[in-house]
């Protein structure tokens, strides 16, 4: 069976032609287009693309934002102006003809660490992708979880100093990702940096200021971790996105942080590892997704 998966993020859309659960045929990718009606004949313009000569079972589609994937509704998304309450699976199938499904994005990419990343063999699962914001995904009996509202798994609005923390996009203070996503992490630095690879570099050169705010967004990161890791005890937790892949290094700070935070009966048997799947994730995911609910797989 041929499936399309798409990962529609705020800045790229990456989509893949994948056979079977993991073998890719080919990929195209290209900026996020501004605008709901630009961004839809980007999608299907590269639909078109990686069609071009094969027989195509269906489409997967991961959008960062709120997603009905019951309805294939696009709620709201922060980083994609102009996409909220739009029926972006609708719209999909009647210009291509083919069924369209529809999940988070970094929903998409726990999928792909479950069924064919670090997670292979896991029921109960949390993945934490750390970048410019910081998404999640939970799965608890090898279900994904979505939540009343659509609205599970957004580890990154865990409230971690709503007094006195820096105000987050989602109007709240102290959320999370303000602490410890990429450009917060920036920020904590008080210097002119363009990317967490400086942080990186500085701190492999033993600078004491890149060092404290690799140590600060570890430690605050932990904070999430322990969290989520007393609340559903999971067997394991995934590491992944830009700041993971940028600094290594924390892994391991997490991981002591963690075991000193958390409940001793919770860490019993618990992983933290990183993530396999990198920038494949969130494509491969929705390819899985289209997959599943074609072969009728709950």
């Amino acid at each position: 069976m041929k499936v399309i998966g798409i990962d529609v993020g705020g800045t790229k859309i990456y989509g893949g032609l994948v056979e079977g659960e993991n073998k890719i045929l080919r990929t195209k990718r290209g900026f996020t287009p501004a605008g709901f009606e630009e961004g839809v004949d980007f999608l299907s313009s590269l639909i078109k693309d990686l069609i071009e000569g094969e027989e195509i079972a269906g489409i997967g589609v991961g959008v960062a934002g709120f997603i009905n994937f019951a309805q294939g509704i696009v709620i709201s998304s922060p980083n994609l102006p102009g996409w909220s309450d739009v029926p972006l699976k609708r719209i999909l199938e009647e210009k291509t003809g083919l069924p369209i499904f529809m999940d988070n994005d970094v929903n998409c990419a726990t999928l792909a660490e479950l069924k064919i990343g670090v997670g292979i063999g896991k029921k109960d699962l949390v993945a934490i992708f750390p970048g410019t914001g910081i998404g999640g995904g939970i799965v608890i009996d090898g279900r994904l979880i979505h939540g009343a509202s659509f609205c599970g798994a957004e580890i990154g609005h865990i409230p971690i100093d709503p007094d006195g923390g820096p105000r987050c996009g989602c109007g709240r203070s102290g959320c999370l990702e303000t602490l410890c996503s990429g450009p917060a992490i920036i920020r904590s630095t008080k210097r002119p940096l363009n990317s967490v690879d400086e942080v990186h570099l500085a701190a492999e050169e033993g600078e004491e200021w890149a060092i404290a705010a690799l140590k600060r967004a570890a430690r605050y990161l932990s904070q999430g971790i322990a969290i989520m890791v007393n609340a559903l005890n999971p067997e394991m937790v995934v590491l992944g996105g830009g700041v993971i892949e940028a600094l290594p290094k924390m892994v391991d700070l997490v991981r002591r942080e963690v075991w000193s935070m958390a409940l001793p009966q919770a860490l019993k048997g618990l992983k933290i590892e990183v993530a396999k799947m990198h920038g494949e994730a969130g494509f491969m995911g929705a390819a899985l997704l289209a997959r599943e609910k074609i072969m009728g797989v709950s």
